[in-house]
């Protein structure tokens, strides 16, 4: 069984070093005790860069790889509202049925506070950096990522998940599933 994640962000130029993916892989074996290169067997990225197109995976491409296992979407909090034609007040719940109401099959929505740039920031104030100036390209952002998502980081991966709930609530999610495989 493979656990499919759906990342609104894209990748940069290295296709397996998707930094937001590399960051959870990282955190499920702190979480389980498992080996974190046998995890990325079962658990798969597909950045979709843009949610969009990200918005098109989840109507089109969740029933194409469910047989394989769960299927998981992972969504910027900061313009779903948007995206998916509601009021900028509509609460989280009313977000998550209207992007679960696209998809054909079950599949779990997570919105990430409020992006990937926030995540990005955590990150840096772990490990006790200023954050950058402006948005960094994928290649920078996904060297951040991989700094924290080395084993002997885990201090700093511990500080991010408490500072950034819903990436926690991600790695949780995951874990959970793969107690399952």
């Amino acid at each position: 069984m493979l656990i499919t994640v759906f990342w609104e962000d894209q990748r940069g130029a290295q296709p397996k070093a998707f930094g937001p993916d590399a960051l959870l892989l990282a955190c499920l074996p702190d979480e389980t005790g498992l080996d974190r290169w046998a995890l990325s067997k079962d658990v798969i990225a597909i950045p979709k860069k843009g949610d969009t197109k990200l918005r098109t995976a989840l109507e089109r491409d969740a029933g194409r790889v469910a047989d394989c296992g769960p299927v998981v979407f992972v969504f910027d909090h900061d313009h779903v509202r948007r995206l998916f034609g509601l009021a900028a007040t509509a609460c989280k719940r009313d977000v998550l049925a209207a992007a679960k109401g696209l998809c054909r099959m079950d599949c779990a929505v997570v919105l990430l506070e409020d992006n990937v740039e926030d995540l990005l920031g955590a990150c840096l104030r772990a490990e006790g950096k200023s954050e950058l100036a402006s948005k960094p390209n994928p290649n920078e952002r996904d060297r951040v990522f991989q700094r924290i998502a080395k084993p002997e980081r885990r201090p700093e991966r511990d500080r991010v998940r408490a500072e950034v709930a819903s990436f926690d609530r991600l790695v949780r999610y995951v874990r959970d599933l793969l107690k399952q495989i």
